[in-house]
């Protein structure tokens, strides 16, 4: 009986030690969205739009294969990616894991829906991608106090000249339409010396309004503003861009 309780504190003890020494975070099983909801670039499809199918829960040796779409006319694969990140955790005592993850680019051409399907090491998924029709997402759009958002009534590209001369303190103000907020914006400007860049984020609520100032712009460089939405009904996504490079 002595013997029968000793080995089993061993064993008891064994277990323990190997609970202690396995992995405090296990890898994630792969993780695929069920749908993805966007808007159409334009009212007459002259303007297209992508998004991305986001996967996570990969492997090293995870591969992405045979993508295909039950209706290109309305949404077509585009491009994959796949990458690799270090997620560090609080104990002391885990170094964290590397995580793999990938992205499916898809070209949304116009409204209506579309199932694109794909294997992932030999297993297949489905993601539905629904698109809206194309509606201007916002009130206003000003540039340096000059409103240019009536330009977006029918796509979400809007090209423009280049700034005739260096504006200091260089100011982006956009107001979201009823039924949208906006979750970011940015301005980005490229010069033959340098550049210079900014950007606004708040991805988890959206905001009614955002104001970026950047320091400046150059007379004759390309400037790029984009404003990115979300639509508070349909939780579909749709960014306008306005493009200073004439």
């Amino acid at each position: 009986m002595k013997n029968f309780i000793k080995k089993f504190a061993v064993l008891a003890m064994a277990a323990a030690i190997t609970l202690t020494a396995a992995p405090i975070n296990a890898l994630a099983a792969v993780s695929a969205p069920s749908s993805v909801t966007l808007y159409a670039g334009s009212t007459d499809g002259s303007s297209t739009r992508t998004t991305y199918i986001s996967i996570s829960g990969l492997k090293k040796s995870s591969t992405i294969k045979s993508v295909k779409s039950s209706k290109k006319s309305v949404a077509a694969y585009y491009s994959k990616s796949l990458s690799s990140y270090i997620t560090e955790y609080a104990s002391s005592s885990s170094s964290g894991y590397k995580s793999y993850s990938g992205d499916i680019e898809v070209l949304c051409k116009k409204a209506g829906s579309a199932t694109i399907s794909y294997k992932i090491d030999n297993k297949t998924y489905k993601t539905k991608v629904n698109v809206k029709k194309y509606t201007n997402p916002v009130k206003s759009l000003k540039i340096n106090g000059k409103d240019v958002a009536s330009k977006f009534k029918k796509s979400s590209y809007v090209s423009a000249k280049k700034p005739s001369k260096t504006i200091k303190n260089f100011k982006v103000s956009a107001t979201a339409a009823s039924g949208w907020k906006i979750t970011s914006i940015s301005c980005s400007e490229s010069a033959e010396s340098d550049s210079t860049n900014g950007s606004l984020s708040n991805y988890n609520k959206g905001l009614k309004s955002r104001t970026l100032i950047i320091d400046r712009v150059k007379k004759g460089s390309s400037c790029y503003i984009n404003v990115y939405c979300v639509n508070t009904k349909t939780n579909g996504t749709l960014n306008i861009s306005y493009s200073m490079y004439k």
